[in-house]
């Protein structure tokens, strides 16, 4: 029997490898839901990270937090590679260093050319205070609604939610300086 494969055998081949290409990123991106932090996989470390408040009072300035994880970059003309976006809960609100329970994960897309990845002082429909995430590229304005990807932290369930990218602007904390 001569061997082939045929166009229909190919098809379920590719959508078998499809599959199993999004599932295996799937599982990446949840692979340290559950787990404390840090330590840090293997060859990551926190490259980025912001503190949120649960509650009024001082004691609770960093119940959550939102960090990049990624692979530093051993040469200093080169940025660090993020790959995961992290929703936090702190387990140890007392220690003198935190300790995070990981609620969500996320992979971070790859950075375009005059982009940056910024956590904390993004606005959604123009209101301060929600904990959102973004790849923004800034000019010379105080705000900057060039935005290409964004999630916000759902602090009600941990998770990583994604967000209308036409309503959101961050601030072009290097303006002026």
């Amino acid at each position: 029997m001569p061997s082939h494969t045929s166009k229909r055998g190919l098809g379920s081949v590719i959508a078998v490898a499809a599959f199993a290409l999004a599932f295996g990123a799937t599982a990446a991106e949840g692979s340290l839901v559950g787990e404390t932090i840090p330590p840090y996989p293997a060859g990551l470390d926190e490259l980025q990270g912001i503190c949120i408040a649960g509650g009024p009072s001082l004691d609770r300035i960093c119940d959550y937090g939102l960090q990049v994880i990624g692979r530093p970059s051993a040469d200093p003309d080169r940025a660090a590679t993020p790959i995961q976006l992290l929703a936090l809960r702190n387990v140890e609100p007392e220690a003198s260093h935190a300790r995070w329970r990981v609620t969500d994960a996320v992979s971070v897309p790859k950075p375009r050319k005059g982009y940056e990845l910024q956590l904390g002082s993004c606005r959604f429909d123009r209101i301060d205070g929600a904990p959102i995430v973004a790849f923004v590229r800034h000019g010379h304005r105080e705000y900057s609604r060039d935005v290409l990807w964004a999630r916000q932290m759902d602090i009600a369930s941990g998770k990583l939610q994604p967000v209308a990218i036409k309503r959101v602007d961050c601030l072009n904390e290097g303006l002026g300086v």
